[in-house]
């Protein structure tokens, strides 16, 4: 016999959220190296996962944007990538929200865009959002 599983959130022994049972959100990964991916449209980000194979240290510059911003962007922020190795993003059950979609990219400099070459893989979880949810 199957046994259901309660994906719902709790504070205090108290639920405060009724999830769908076995909810999963969309994902997105492209399988291949590449220095940016970019996933546009009225996004709720839970997570992401980015792995650098470059033998040298780089940074990650994450945007709100609908289209990869020119080099010297400013990005809504930046975190370092250690050569040969990777960083994994994760936020709350009700996730990060971006307004005009997600843009990943590799970057030598953390402070604005600089892109490099492709040497990432790059993981997101993510739904859209409906425009019309506040209306």
């Amino acid at each position: 016999m199957s046994e259901i599983v309660d994906y719902g959130a709790y504070v205090g022994g108290n639920k405060v959220l009724d999830a769908v049972q076995h909810y999963a959100p969309r994902n997105y990964n492209n399988g291949a190296l590449d220095n940016y991916i970019l996933i546009p449209g009225n996004l709720r980000v839970y997570g992401f996962v980015v792995y650098s194979t470059k033998g040298t240290a780089q940074y990650l510059n994450v945007f709100d944007a609908s289209e990869l911003p020119d080099d010297n962007a400013i990005p809504a922020f930046s975190w370092p990538l250690p050569a040969n190795s990777g960083v994994g993003i994760g936020y709350t059950w009700a996730g990060r929200h971006f307004e005009y979609g997600m843009v990943l990219c590799n970057s030598s400099t953390d402070a604005k865009k600089t892109i490099g070459s492709a040497d990432c893989f790059f993981d997101v979880q993510y739904d859209m959002v409906s425009v019309y949810a506040n209306q």
